[in-house]
């Protein structure tokens, strides 16, 4: 396996390029899911590109570009320059050596590689760095609502064997709606805080890495009595809800963000989980990653079976437009972003 650098060049001005820069990189992506690829990218100034790439020969790499729109199109010439990869970060081992070609590039796998332990740097939490707040401050504006107390609730008692053994995805439901206890006593079981202590730390209602406790819990509603439809903030701590602006067609965006699943609109509420990444980050570094998507498996579960006592139907939402469903809650995709979500309503 040989590697080399392609330096290109625009033969026509930047601005000509229009919509063939987009099908330019619908073809990198071919060449990533193949492995040949590493990196790509414009120079500066943007008068072409670099792009780190492998092959058995410059011919087979000549061949793979023939079919690039922009040479195809005459708009920009290629330099085919070889080197030797003496040395090379960890993580890049297995793409430079050829180990693995054929499947081509995983970014999957790479996850999981470089989410191992040998790979983790010291934490913040090591580092003596502040630990991140517990909770997100309310919203500057947007009125606040107490829910029915925790220990208030009045739910009939469902055996835990005929829970989990009924529980099931459903994403039919009547057009009957949630009392405000009913959410509450949802809510208390998916995100509950029995207590916050001295590390600080909360003590939830469901297990997380460490005591992290790393969500945020986002609500669609459609059909509670005495909420209007709109989009609210769950303040654990408090146990309260706080209404956040969304707008009146706010449903049907979420939906068109859940690649239009439309139980997301037919659902009393919609729950959307929202990582706090500082939270976990703080004490495990690239490996909280991994114990977030778990800590939202524990939340979702929670929510199945609480239900059932209900007698509502769940299910989870993990297909979504992570770009669109993040810009529509306000979150930077980075930082914050949506994890995981749920459906729910009364079933028949």
């Amino acid at each position: 396996m040989r590697h080399f650098i392609i330096d290109f060049h625009y033969t026509v001005p930047a601005e000509q390029l229009g919509e063939t820069t987009a099908e330019h990189r619908a073809f990198l992506q071919a060449g990533y899911q193949q492995g040949l690829l590493l990196f790509s990218g414009l120079k500066v100034p943007g008068n072409g590109g670099m792009i780190v790439a492998r092959a058995e020969s410059t011919e087979e790499l000549a061949e793979f570009f023939k079919n690039d729109p922009y040479q195809q199109k005459g708009m920009a010439t290629y330099e085919y320059i070889e080197f030797d990869p003496v040395s090379n970060q960890g993580f890049l081992e297995e793409w430079v050596s050829g180990k693995g070609e054929a499947a081509g590039f995983s970014p999957g796998q790479e996850f999981m590689k470089m989410t191992r332990y040998q790979y983790q740097a010291p934490s913040q939490q090591s580092q003596g760095l502040p630990q991140p707040p517990l909770e997100l401050s309310p919203a500057e504006s947007g009125k606040t609502i107490d829910l029915p107390a925790p220990d208030t609730i009045q739910i009939s008692p469902i055996d835990l064997r005929q829970a989990i053994e009924h529980r099931r995805s459903r994403r039919h439901y009547t057009d009957l709606p949630l009392t405000m206890e009913e959410l509450s006593f949802l809510l208390w079981l998916t995100q509950g805080v029995k207590e916050v202590t001295n590390r600080p730390a909360t003590q939830r209602t469901v297990p997380s890495a460490g005591a992290r406790h790393a969500f945020e819990t986002y609500l669609a509603v459609n059909r509670v009595e005495g909420l209007p439809a709109g989009l609210y903030h769950f303040l654990a701590i408090e146990h309260r809800l706080q209404e956040l602006p969304s707008g009146p067609d706010f449903i049907n965006r979420l939906m068109e963000a859940c690649r239009q699943q439309q139980h997301v609109v037919d659902s009393a509420v919609t729950f959307v989980w929202v990582a706090v990444r500082e939270r976990m980050y703080w004490r495990y570094g690239e490996r909280g990653y991994r114990f977030l998507h778990l800590d939202a498996g524990h939340v979702c579960q929670n929510l199945y079976l609480a239900a059932e006592a209900l007698h509502c139907g769940v299910c989870a939402i993990g297909a979504y437009d992570d770009d669109n469903i993040n810009q529509l809650l306000g979150l930077d995709g980075v930082d914050q972003f949506v994890i995981y979500g749920a459906t729910l309503g009364k079933r028949g």
